[in-house]
């Protein structure tokens, strides 16, 4: 932005056309010698916070950050909260109570997840409300709760599962419940990160972490007092390394406390 007589228009197209503010140089910041993964989230505060800093003409700062970068409109927190209840809750509800899992919990997952918006587009790597990854699940045989007729089935999962508002919903809790929790030891925080990185990926993170203290991985996963592994989460590139304080921004925070017997001071480190 030069500061000239520019139309809105004009200005969008300059800000694509500069290298310096595109999105592909903005996805990595370097720091100590590694690069950390960025999300789509820290992206937009990144362009936005160029933008607001590199111009002098405020009303088309305004213009740019209304309809270019800002998520407050459109993909507001409260929105895709408001969009999964509206649009979802009675199924996720449904289907919490088959699997015995917080409603609360599951919503804010998929409202990280998906932005609130069940897609059946097979062209992305992953479907549906709980963006569940073609490549991962597709093939895979599970037992699952058929949410049909709430009976305990063996499936070999197609795409067209995936696609199935109900089925998605299933297939996300019978993975959260039986391999994130299970593999976390109920502790609540590895479980929901297990569920973005997968365990082998966060496997990795918890043992650098349990060689630094000199303990084990197990006895790190027994502490959910202890969130200091997730200052090691940028050790891996995949995944979302913010992906617990992204997912906190819908939760319920007074009823997280209370359902999974966590401490404020323990919110305050994750935020």
């Amino acid at each position: 932005i030069d500061g000239t007589s520019n139309t809105p228009t004009e200005i969008v197209q300059q800000i694509k056309d500069e290298e310096p503010l595109s999105f592909a140089t903005l996805e990595l910041e370097q720091e100590d010698d590694e690069i950390k993964p960025q999300t789509l989230d820290r992206k937009y505060d990144q362009v936005e916070t160029t933008i607001t800093e590199s111009t002098e003409v405020p009303t088309q700062v305004e213009y740019i950050e209304e309809t270019v970068i800002t998520r407050e409109e459109d993909l507001s927190n409260s929105k895709k909260v408001n969009d999964i209840k509206e649009n979802y809750m009675n199924e996720i509800n449904e289907i919490c109570e088959l699997y015995g899992l917080n409603p609360n919990l599951m919503l804010a997952i998929a409202s990280q997840e998906s932005y609130g918006y069940h897609s059946t587009d097979t062209s992305n790597a992953a479907i549906g409300l709980f963006q569940m990854e073609k490549g991962v699940w597709v093939g895979h045989t599970v037992n699952y709760i058929n949410p049909y007729t709430g009976q305990t089935e063996t499936i070999t999962i197609q795409t067209s599962d995936l696609q199935d508002l109900k089925k998605n919903i299933s297939l996300a809790f019978r993975y959260f419940k039986d391999e994130c929790l299970v593999n976390a030891n109920g502790n609540i925080f590895v479980a929901i990160q297990y569920y973005n990185y997968g365990y082998g990926n966060l496997n990795k993170v918890l043992d650098e972490y349990a060689r630094v203290k000199g303990c084990s991985r197990q006895e790190v996963i027994n502490d959910q007092d202890d969130l200091g592994w997730m200052n090691y989460l940028h050790i891996i590139n995949e995944g979302d390394l913010d992906y617990i304080p992204h997912m906190m921004r819908y939760i319920d925070i007074e009823q997280f406390i209370t359902d999974f017997d966590i401490t404020n001071e323990q919110i305050e480190q994750i935020d």
